[in-house]
Formats: structure tokens, C-alpha cells, sequence
């Protein structure tokens, strides 16, 4: 994979809710009861970082194998 030349500013938030009361399908708020001892936000993370990436079909020529080049361009 390359690197991606320019900088991402990713500025999220996430709502965390004590309550023993579920709030249903609500992906906006993460409901805490008081037995949570931890969260897992690494989906979170995850979906922050590849909205935050801008979506681009172009790259450089690193890691290809020649023929493989080769091949692509005579399609």
C-alpha cells in the first residue's frame, strides 16, 4: 500500500449514555450501564479514518511486478 501524500484532520465525537435502558437501534449513542467497564472503539476508529480518506482510483507504481503492468495495458 503507498502512502498517502497530505495530511487528514479527522475531528469526531462519539455520545456515551449511562443508563440502564437500551435505546434501540441508535448508532449515534453508546449506552454504558453501570457493569461497562470498557469500550471497544476500534470500529470506530476504523469507520472515522476511511470516511476521513479521500476515495482515489489513482497510484503510484510501487509494489506492481512489470508483467503484471504489462498485462493491464494491453486490455
Amino acid at each position: 500500500m503507498a502512502q498517502y501524500p497530505l495530511p487528514v484532520d479527522i475531528r469526531e465525537q462519539q455520545v456515551a449514555k449511562f443508563s440502564e435502558d437500551e435505546i434501540g437501534d441508535d448508532e449515534e449513542i453508546i449506552v454504558l450501564t453501570k457493569n461497562d467497564h470498557e469500550i471497544n472503539i476500534a470500529g470506530l476508529i476504523y469507520e472515522y479514518i476511511n470516511v476521513a480518506m479521500p476515495f482515489t482510483t489513482a497510484c503510484g507504481d510501487e509494489g506492481k511486478h512489470p508483467i503484471v503492468i504489462k498485462k493491464c495495458w494491453k486490455v
